[in-house]
């Protein structure tokens, strides 16, 4: 329980973050609503194999800010395994089901929030397969995007709080990450997308 709590206390921190943008999603018209609600503006670009930028506005209680980034996809893969705390572990999912491993390198400055990030996988049919911090039995990092127990700063929830980074998690300036997401056996991949605040997300291109 101590080492899932560990894992997991960045997405249990960001439930009041969540609960107030749904609040404030209920609040506005149904077309901006529903406009928000999905993956509608493909914001970057770039293919596999090559560092694309990334800058993406957003606000917290501190006020509007934007968060910089690069990232190059290395590599992508069908697999079996996955990385948890306690090293690679079995996936073992049924035979109708595998692993998908997205290697990606990321530079950014350690002010830089990048505590939230999204990933799903596109395949060749336009179906879409989102990262789960749990797949099947093994328990991964809960954000595909920074690297494990040092993730930078958090988003400000309260009115005059700054934005903090706790003592031993200051996130270096270039990292790797190893996510998996699972997906249908003989699934076709093509793309990688990366997003923060829907609708604008990162798109890379599959060799």
């Amino acid at each position: 329980m101590n080492a899932w709590l560990r894992r997991n206390r960045w997405g249990l921190l960001a439930l009041p973050v969540t609960v107030a943008l749904a609040v404030g999603a209920n609040a506005q018209r149904l077309h901006d609503y529903w406009w928000d609600q999905d993956l509608r503006h493909e914001a970057a670009t770039g293919s596999q194999g090559e560092w694309v930028s990334w800058t993406d506005p957003f606000s917290d209680a501190t006020g509007d800010v934007t968060r910089t980034l690069q990232v190059k996809v290395t590599g992508s893969e069908s697999t079996d395994v996955a990385d948890s705390s306690d090293g690679p572990a079995d996936l073992d999912l049924p035979s109708d089901l595998t692993g998908w491993r997205v290697t990606m390198d990321f530079e950014a400055q350690p002010d830089q929030v990048l505590f939230g990030c999204l990933l799903a996988l596109l395949d060749d049919e336009g179906n879409r397969y989102y990262y789960r911090a749990r797949a099947n039995k093994v328990s991964q990092d809960m954000f595909p995007c920074v690297p494990e127990g040092h993730p930078g700063p958090m988003p400000s929830i309260d009115a005059g709080t700054p934005r903090t980074v706790l003592h031993g998690e200051e996130r270096p300036l270039h990292w790797t990450t190893r996510p998996v997401v699972v997906v249908p056996r003989g699934a076709r991949i093509t793309q990688v997308l990366l997003w923060w605040e829907q609708p604008d997300y990162l798109a890379v291109q599959l060799n």
